[in-house]
Formats: C-alpha cells, structure tokens, sequence
C-alpha cells in the first residue's frame, strides 16, 4: 500500500482538485461542464459544514480525492444557500460555451435540478412547522458521492485509504449508515465490499443511467 498523506482539501487545492477530476472522471455528466464550473462546485462543497472533502497527497502531488457528506439534506442545503447562485452562473456559462453540455442538461436533467431547488426552498419555507417526536430515534445516514485516483497511482490502496478516512469521520459523527451508488460493472464495486459495503439493490436515475445501491452500517448494538 502506497503511503500518502490524506488531509481534508482547502480552499488552495480547488483547481487542482477540479482539473484531476475532469481528467479521471471526464465521461461523468457534471464533469463535462469543465474546470471552471467544477472549481466552483469544489468551493461550494467545502464550504459546507456538512461537506467531506479529503485528497491523498503524493510528495505533495494531489494523487487521489474523496468526496462526501455527513447529512445529505443539511450538505445540498447549505451548498444553495451559500453558494447556489455562483453555482448557477457557471452553469450557465458552461452552456453558452459547451453546446453538447446544454443539450445534455436540458434533455436529462433541468427538470430534475429545478424541482430540486424548488423542494429546498420549500423547505426552507417549513422549516419551523414540522418538529421531531420526543425521544424519536432518527437514524443520520452520510454519504460517499466520489472516489477517484490518478491513473497513475492507482492499485496502491489509495482509494482504500480514502473511503477508511470517509469511515473514520462518520464514526467520530455518530453516523448509522454510510451509503453510495455505483455503476454495477466498476471496479469499485470490489472495493467497497472488501471494505464491508453490503448491496442493498439498485437505481435508475432520472436519466436513465442504473447503479447499485451500497450501504455500510456504522450503528452500535443495542446494549
């Protein structure tokens, strides 16, 4: 195993964590809007309280990256909130410079963005009229939305490394559940079972595309 330095990534590994992205994870739909988009969305996810953004450095070299959150609903919240506006003004770029993209966005999955920052908004609106039971167990569930690794420093245990930090996190956060999607032909896939992922079905999103359903259970037995 390949003995790297994993940190959480800050404001100063933006573009470079944007541009290896884009090269590793290019035929991903949110990758197609290019490196200035993605820098904007890096900026956004770590700025969020709920975001986990960590990077495996190699000699200084960012070799590896792992993106996450420890309450899904809080994290794209928080994302709209402090960042939504500048989120949408690169997308909007992206689409007059980036005619497939446009197409793309607007064939597959503008129906779904809106209807998804209306039910924030929304949300927010009803913030004080629903309240938790007393003494209601609510199960907090994170989640693993990117792992990736150079092409160069792959099969070195680094994405091992990554999702085990993902881990620690959630565990030191009282977290039940990590979950994650992944294409059902990904090497990943063997990854994240060796690593104690069970599957627990599949998905197809809006667009189409189908995934398998992963979840790692952090919940203590009840005593």
């Amino acid at each position: 195993m390949s003995e790297v330095d994993i940190r959480d990534l800050i404001p100063k590994d933006v573009i470079v964590a944007s541009k290896l992205h884009v090269a590793v994870l290019g035929e991903e739909f949110i990758s197609r809007a290019g490196i200035e988009f993605m820098s904007r969305y890096y900026n956004a996810w770590i700025k969020s309280d709920f975001g986990v953004a960590v990077g495996a450095f190699n000699e200084g070299k960012l070799v590896g990256v792992l993106l996450g959150t420890t309450d899904p609903g809080s994290h794209y919240k928080s994302m709209v909130k402090t960042s939504g506006l500048n989120l949408i003004v690169g997308l909007v770029v992206s689409c007059i410079k980036k005619s497939d993209f446009r197409k793309e966005l607007v064939r597959t999955r503008l129906v779904r963005y809106t209807r998804g920052v209306a039910k924030l908004l929304y949300g927010r609106l009803r913030r004080h009229e629903n309240y938790p039971i007393e003494n209601e167990k609510i199960e907090r569930v994170g989640e693993l939305t990117h792992v990736f690794v150079d092409s160069e420093s792959q099969a070195k245990g680094i994405g091992t490394q990554l999702v085990k930090k993902m881990i620690d996190r959630c565990e030191r956060e009282n977290i039940d559940t990590l979950t994650l999607v992944t294409p059902p032909e990904s090497s990943a896939r063997i990854l994240y079972t060796k690593l104690g992922f069970k599957e627990v079905g599949g998905k197809t999103s809006s667009s189409n595309e189908t995934y398998l359903k992963m979840e790692y259970s952090l919940a203590k037995s009840a005593s």
